[in-house]
């Protein structure tokens, strides 16, 4: 069947979705919001970016000779349904974690149109498996990693760009344009198509309270014990410089005004963006992006005003949130470093088991998707003081570096184990997040703690070669990190410039359990930073 053809069984896919997405239900009451859902044009993005990436997909056949041995035929397509070919593919980390980003597109298109929380996730879950059915119909699986990773860390990215774009979208001026786009080009686009209704038509209402940052500065990092591989430094004090951007939205309409509520919000409460980098004359040494939201909850709020028309009282909400978590550290060998397989040669399983040079030397890495839980904000207003504590669980699914694994290839074959660990280092997981921080704003100063801890355990039975029988070592493995922080800043007078000095630990533990081999390290960071508030 020609791929002429194929483009029509998308089509008829895509009008399913239509169907599908005329159940959704905007929230109009709590966000006083006009019902404006663009679902045929939702459609018509979505199927576009879907249609580009298919055309490329197919003309890069040979980058993918490893995925690929079905045909169009019914026979071969009935085949994978069969539940050996549902598992866990053998993708480098780079290309599996970028699927929260390909979804996060797919979902920030849908609330470009007006589309709910609850509809985008649909969307977003109609254009996964289209393209799973229809964009890799070759392939000899159904990656299931990639469609937790597009359809729950895709909300977490995707909810972020759609509310960020928003806020910028109400301001004006050319950076708040260039943001705008920079957030979710769909919604400018969208807008700009809509401008005879609004120019923010398909915009979330404005922001009731944001608290934005950009920082740069200087930071002493040092791991210890010294000698460990997983890291590419150790056992000293390293200088490198440090770039960071932290974004936090309250949309709850009324939040932090002279009001006084008590009720269910069905759409987004708060939103989140954190990201840092860190550099030296090596390159990256490490880069982080966390992106989350809360996507429905109930809120609670009395506040008064004052005679200086400040406000006093609290605000307190609990509501389902996600979100997306990613760390990496600066390879230093050349298969954790590129997407490249040649150099180290193959061994079994139609070239997609590599041979690496023993013992291995994996540096650490985590991409992790919060796939949902509880997450409780309170706020306390004063007239010079500012509290606010977040406190969050989360059920996880994570790719994550086994942290014993270099160690453990050191005394042991590890030509048996499960194919991701042979390759690239990484393991798939479930687990959990626990997470809390507590910020104080006190006239120009402003103190800041936090601590987060995550414990995850590996997926065993769900290897793309297991019915081969080719991993002959399906060990288990456990993992955990804590992160603590603390920090303190000061505002000067009548600028959006804060200078900060922080501190931030991190523990690493990693147990492959087969011989009881065990890895751990601890990290220091110590820093001083110029803030920016926008």
């Amino acid at each position: 069947m020609n791929k002429r053809i194929l483009v029509i069984f998308i089509l008829l896919a895509l009008v399913l979705c239509q169907a599908l997405l005329a159940t959704d239900t905007h929230p109009e009451g709590d966000l006083e919001k006009p019902h404006k859902k663009k679902t045929l044009r939702t459609m018509f993005e979505e199927g576009s970016l879907l249609m580009v990436s298919m055309v490329n997909y197919w003309h890069h056949y040979d980058d993918f000779i490893a995925d690929w041995e079905f045909h169009w035929t019914l026979a071969d397509q009935l085949r994978r349904f069969n539940p050996k070919y549902w598992c866990m593919d053998s993708n480098s980390f780079y290309t599996n974690w970028g699927h929260n980003l390909s979804g996060g597109i797919y979902y920030a298109i849908a609330r470009a149109n007006g589309l709910s929380a609850a509809g985008s996730f649909l969307a977003d879950l109609c254009s996964n498996l289209v393209w799973k059915i229809f964009g890799e119909y070759r392939e000899d699986l159904f990656g299931l990693e990639d469609m937790i990773n597009g359809q729950f860390g895709g909300t977490a990215v995707g909810e972020c760009m759609y509310q960020l774009s928003s806020y910028f979208s109400h301001r004006p001026g050319l950076q708040n344009r260039l943001a705008e786009f920079l957030f979710n080009p769909v919604l400018v686009l969208n807008n700009w198509l809509d401008r005879g209704q609004g120019p923010e038509f398909n915009s979330n209402l404005d922001a009731s309270w944001n608290r934005f940052s950009l920082g740069i500065g200087y930071q002493a990092d040092k791991v210890t014990p010294a000698g460990t591989t997983t890291v590419d430094k150790s056992g000293a004090y390293y200088g490198q410089l440090t770039a960071s951007l932290d974004m936090e939205l309250n949309t709850i309409p009324g939040y932090g005004e002279a009001e006084t509520f008590q009720q269910f919000f069905s759409d987004t409460l708060s939103t989140k963006l954190f990201a840092d980098i860190s550099s030296s004359w090596a390159g990256v040494e490490q880069f982080r992006i966390h992106p989350s939201a809360v996507l429905f909850g109930y809120g609670w709020q009395s506040l008064e005003a004052d005679a200086d028309e400040s406000v006093r009282g609290s605000s307190i909400s609990l509501g389902f949130g996600c979100g997306f978590d990613l760390t990496k550290k600066r390879a230093v060998e050349w298969y954790d470093s590129t997407n490249g397989e040649t150099e180290g040669g193959v061994t079994q399983a139609n070239w997609a088991r590599f041979t690496r040079p023993i013992p291995v030397r994996f540096t650490d890495k985590m991409s992790i998707v919060n796939l949902g839980g509880a997450v409780l904000q309170a706020s306390w207003f004063g007239r010079q003081l500012f509290i606010h504590w977040t406190t969050e669980a989360y059920g996880d699914y994570g790719m994550i570096n086994a942290l014993a694994f270099n160690r453990y290839s050191a005394s042991y074959d590890i030509s048996g184990v499960h194919t991701t660990l042979l390759d690239w280092g990484y393991y798939y997981a479930f687990g959990m997040t626990y997470g809390s921080d507590l910020a104080t704003e006190w006239g120009p100063w402003r103190w800041r703690a936090a601590f987060r801890y995550q414990w995850y355990r590996r997926i065993k039975g769900l290897d793309r070669y297991q019915w081969l029988g080719v991993v002959t070592n399906d060990c288990g493995i456990r993992d955990s990190r804590l992160i603590s922080s603390s920090s303190l800043g000061y505002r000067l007078p009548h600028t959006p410039v804060e200078l900060a000095v922080a501190d931030e630990w991190t523990g690493r533990w990693g147990l492959i359990v087969n011989h009881d081999v065990r890895e751990h390290y601890n990290e220091n960071r110590i820093y001083g930073e110029l803030r920016i508030y926008f």
